[in-house]
C-alpha cells in the first residue's frame, strides 16, 4: 500500500469513500499523474503539483495550485480570499458532478502543460 492509499485507508468511511472516488478521477485524468503526501495530504503532480485533496469537517476541498489562471471553469472554483489556490468542494452525501469534475481536471492539467514548456 502506498502512503496515498494509506491516508485514505485511515480515514472515516464517509471521507475514504469520497476520497477513493476522487484519487481514481485524479490519476485516470493522465497516465503521468503521480501521488504523493505533502503538508500530510495526498498531492498530485505531474510536471509540476497541480491539485492535492483536503478532508474538511462535512466534504473535501479539491486545491488547484494553478487557481488565477483557470478560465473556462473559473466559475466552479472557489478562491476564498487566497491570490493562487482555487478549490472545489464536494460535500458528503451529494451528487458528484463528475462531468464538472473532469473539466476541471483537463484545464488543471493543461494549465500544468502550458507552465512546464516555459521552461
Amino acid at each position: 500500500m502506498n502512503p496515498v492509499e494509506q491516508y485514505i485507508f485511515d480515514q472515516n468511511s464517509e471521507s475514504r469513500e469520497l476520497l477513493l472516488l476522487l484519487r481514481e478521477i485524479i490519476l485516470k485524468s493522465d497516465n503521468s499523474v503521480i501521488e504523493k503526501i505533502s503538508y500530510k495530504i495526498p498531492f498530485f503532480s505531474r510536471n509540476k503539483p497541480f491539485c492535492y485533496l483536503n478532508p474538511k469537517p462535512k466534504g473535501i476541498d479539491i486545491g488547484f495550485w494553478a487557481g488565477p489562471y483557470f478560465e473556462k471553469c473559473a466559475s466552479l472554483l472557489e478562491t476564498k480570499n487566497r491570490k493562487m489556490i482555487k478549490t472545489y468542494y464536494i460535500p458528503y452525501n451529494s451528487e458528484i458532478r463528475i462531468g464538472e469534475l473532469k473539466r476541471i481536471m483537463t484545464e488543471a492539467l493543461e494549465i500544468d502543460e502550458r507552465f512546464s514548456a516555459k521552461k
